[in-house]
């Protein structure tokens, strides 16, 4: 729920819709499915454009900079890692040993609550 509304939908009673503001700017945006259906954690076609959006944000203090991720995989741990960047001072890590999906996943939800708090 925290992503999808993050992207601009509403929930109400677990079941998404698509606003008329966000359906003019996605022909893709898919309403009336129960938000346990949305694969955010699972599938690059849900999560990318919400990585699209972070990383289009101008930073709070300097509106002519944006976000930006840095993707890894760090070989003596064998694991996948995210960094999302707000400017200098802010950094969201995302790690995960089973794929590069979990990693950007666990980035994405600690930036959104991050950026939630800090607006």
């Amino acid at each position: 729920q925290l992503i999808a509304e993050f992207m601009g939908l509403s929930v109400t009673n677990n079941i998404v819709n698509c606003t008329e503001n966000i359906r003019s700017h996605n022909e893709r945006c898919l309403s009336g499915y129960n938000i346990s259906q949305a694969r955010y954690d699972s599938s690059w076609d849900w999560l990318m454009p919400v990585v699209e959006k972070i990383t289009s944000i101008p930073l709070l203090d300097n509106l002519n900079e944006c976000n930006y991720i840095y993707f890894g995989f760090d070989y003596e741990d064998n694991s996948h890692y995210v960094n999302l960047y707000h400017g200098e001072d802010s950094q969201i890590n995302g790690n995960s040993k089973v794929n590069k999906i979990e990693a950007v996943y666990e980035a994405v939800v600690k930036f959104i609550k991050w950026y939630n708090k800090n607006k």
